[in-house]
């Protein structure tokens, strides 16, 4: 059986900010994530108590299709703490047709990619990263 990654709160009140309006199964109810299961339905409508909560492969196909922002996430190895590690990456773009594609890496304030130990991370952070974009405007 396979184990769906839900998003996090925070990224889930983004979403909410950035127009998500897909239906789900999951929300988030007063901050916390309500076990019980729903008929598909827009949580992110007039109730104030409740925020969609979709996986995160549905929030990063919704990115896609609807916003045109693509993330991807690269396995690579750095040399961390002088010893050789396994991280992932972000990667995303925005497809446009009014002007070039960019591929743009997440970066640190240092200009250094950012690493994470795992794939769900990596792509809570660039999920995140393209909702702020989105809610600022860009």
């Amino acid at each position: 059986m396979t184990h769906e990654q839900y998003i996090e709160y925070e990224t889930a009140r983004l979403a909410k900010q950035a127009g998500f309006d897909w239906k789900c199964t999951q929300c988030y109810y007063n901050g916390e994530f309500d076990n019980d299961y729903y008929d598909s339905y827009n949580f992110n409508g007039s109730c104030l108590y409740q925020i969609s909560a979709p996986t995160q492969s549905v929030l990063q196909r919704w990115l896609r299709e609807e916003k045109g922002y693509h993330i991807y996430i690269s396995h690579t190895y750095t040399a961390i703490d002088c010893q050789v590690k396994s991280v992932w990456e972000i990667l995303y773009e925005k497809m446009s047709f009014l002007k070039p594609n960019s591929i743009l890496i997440l970066e640190d304030d240092l200009g250094r990619s950012l690493a994470f130990d795992t794939y769900e991370a990596a792509l809570e952070a660039g999920l995140k990263e393209c909702l702020s974009l989105i809610i600022n405007g860009q």
